[in-house]
């Protein structure tokens, strides 16, 4: 505290100056101020007084959340990156409202992190960017861990792998391996893991889409054999009358993990106690079963199939 030791200053004659009384005062006022500013400066940011979510990140780590964890646990709200039509995941109902499993997983994140939650529905390739940027704070959007992607960004564990199997027209031969596709027309989405492994079969006529539902209309008209589509969006196409069937068994399953940018480890942390949690406490299962058509998508896939983004 700051406390005034000097003599009182006079002015000429011998009488106490006014004006400069009043510059000496307002000197202390300012040395006030710029104090109060370095203290509340000093150091790391300090967490709200009385937030939940920076007690309970700092319970679940072992000490105070730093960073962008930090951040969010101060702000109290967890920002999300879905999909407005990506059913059975996520989805924009007819009451305007996010449905599907993805976003009932970010729902119970949040509040296993005692956090609100807002979600935003970008265009996919916006997901990486925005993340990165700050725009969102994580993508629970069905996302494969693939290695292009760890480049720019990290993953949490898996929560549920997702099996591509082969779809045709209702009553058209099944196309259950890779030997089945010789000398037919097999469809995909373009820049996707179907198109890398039929890019590297011998004798099949490849056709890729911007998205593989955009295959339908070609698979319906004869002018595809086959297209090879995650079996959670066939089973999709099939609730909904379209005259498809899914033949064979999974040619390999793909991982889904939540996003975040690089270089967070609490937060990144934090997401992953939760989804460990959701995982024993029967959640994660509950709502797969609930979301996708009764299957239960957060079971491991069986030992000696092959896993694109792992096992854990």
């Amino acid at each position: 505290m700051w406390q005034e030791s000097h003599p009182q200053t006079r002015g000429r004659g011998g009488a106490s100056c006014p004006r400069q009384r009043l510059r000496y005062a307002l000197l202390l006022i300012c040395a006030g101020v710029v104090l109060a500013a370095a203290a509340a400066g000093c150091g790391k940011a300090q967490p709200a007084a009385g937030s939940p979510a920076v007690a309970q990140f700092t319970k679940i780590l072992g000490h105070a959340p730093t960073g962008l964890a930090l951040r969010i646990a101060q702000r109290g709200e967890m920002v999300v990156a879905n999909d407005a039509d990506n059913a059975p995941f996520s989805r924009l109902n007819d009451q305007h409202h996010m449905v599907g499993f993805d976003v009932d997983v970010a729902s119970a994140v949040a509040k296993a992190l005692k956090l609100g939650l807002r979600q935003f529905q970008p265009g996919w390739d916006a997901v990486a960017l925005g993340l990165q940027t700050g725009r969102w704070e994580v993508a629970i959007d069905s996302m494969t861990p693939t290695a292009g992607r760890k480049k720019s960004l990290s993953f949490t564990g898996a929560y549920y792998w997702a099996p591509r199997q082969v779809l045709v027209l209702k009553g058209h031969p099944a196309i259950e391996s890779s030997a089945d596709m010789v000398g037919k027309t097999i469809g995909c989405a373009a820049q996707s893991t179907a198109a890398a492994y039929l890019g590297g079969l011998a004798g099949v006529r490849v056709k890729t889409y911007t998205s593989d539902l955009d295959g339908i209309p070609d698979l319906k008209s004869g002018r595809l054999d086959g297209l090879i589509m995650s079996t959670p969006v066939e089973m999709r196409l099939i609730a909904a009358g379209e005259p498809v069937q899914i033949t064979g068994r999974p040619l390999w399953y793909e991982a889904a993990a939540f996003g975040v940018r690089q270089d967070e480890a609490d937060w990144l942390a934090v997401l992953n106690w939760a989804l460990q949690t959701l995982r024993r406490d029967g959640t994660l299962a509950k709502y797969s079963v609930a979301d996708v058509y009764g299957v239960d998508l957060t079971k491991a896939p069986p030992a000696g199939a092959r896993v694109i983004g792992g096992r854990q």
